[in-house]
């Protein structure tokens, strides 16, 4: 019987070999991870598809109709926004009960779906309240640089449009800053038991302390999976340009494929900022446990 090679996670790499090593694990863990998370997260893949392929149609009538005003269906606007972050939370809190597992030695082939069941929800609760911390700053910011727009137009003509320009640059920059170092946030509590605030502290001092490299691996790491997100759900697009007043059952397959690329490339996402942040701990500390 062929044994594979067990990846060490807390080990000092290189950006290249942290894509390479994401592939390794992807490559070696995928059959496992799909079949822990396919039996929830397939229903909820093949809802989402449907609700975007719905009011991705609805939007484009309404574009089409009327041009100079876009009337948005608020419920098929939240019903596609809930769905899609319960679905992400359980699917990212599955690949965390995963790694976690993983990094503490346990075979992964050997979890019982009860053992990751007992553990998902306690990570998603975790994993929530982080949501809503980093969602109320990203608010708080966004609700700063509009006061600060507001004022600088009682300003004259030139004043206000070189304020502008600078508030924005300052808020994209601010923006650029708090996504980078708050996407380490969620591994102190996946592989220290850390409490949701705990990682936030954690995730926040070594992101900062680390954000080239930090801001380097989401943005590239981000870009590449992306592209290849849009080459997968490419189809759909072209589908939907042609057929815009069809749904029928090929319209419902090229939306489940394109949301299951869309969700598939924030999981890889998600295994890949957990190598930088292991690299990161690794290269600070010898031992991570401890903070």
């Amino acid at each position: 019987m062929k044994h594979e090679t067990n990846i060490e996670f807390y080990e000092n790499r290189t950006l290249g070999e942290r894509f390479s090593v994401t592939g390794d694990f992807i490559l070696q863990k995928g059959k496992v991870l799909l079949k822990s998370t396919m039996y929830i997260a397939l229903p909820l893949i093949l809802l989402y598809g449907f609700l975007s392929d719905y009011y991705t149609r609805e939007l484009l009538a309404n574009i089409r109709s009327a041009p100079d005003h876009l009337n948005i269906n608020w419920i098929s606007t939240v019903a596609v926004v809930l769905v899609f972050v319960l679905s992400l939370l359980f699917l990212l809190s599955m690949t965390g009960a995963i790694l976690s597992r993983y990094v503490k030695g346990i075979p992964t082939e050997k979890i019982a779906r009860q053992d990751l069941a007992a553990n998902v929800f306690p990570l998603m609760k975790k994993l929530s309240i982080q949501l809503l911390i980093v969602a109320s700053v990203l608010i708080l910011l966004t609700l700063l640089m509009g006061v600060l727009v507001y004022f600088s137009t009682f300003a004259g003509r030139l004043f206000t449009t070189v304020s502008v320009a600078l508030i924005l640059l300052a808020y994209f920059a601010a923006l650029v800053v708090a996504c980078s170092v708050l996407s380490l946030a969620p591994y102190p509590v996946l592989f220290e038991d850390a409490t949701a605030w705990q990682g936030i502290k954690k995730g926040v001092r070594l992101g900062f302390k680390h954000w080239g490299s930090t801001f380097l691996s989401a943005f590239l790491g981000g870009l590449v999976l992306t592209a290849l997100c849009y080459i997968v759900s490419m189809p759909y697009s072209v589908y939907v340009m042609f057929h815009m007043e069809e749904g029928g059952i090929p319209g419902y397959v090229f939306a489940f494929l394109s949301s299951f690329a869309s969700f598939a490339q924030y999981v890889v996402f998600f295994i890949f900022m957990g190598f930088q942040y292991t690299s990161i701990v690794r290269k600070e500390e010898r031992d991570p446990l401890q903070d």
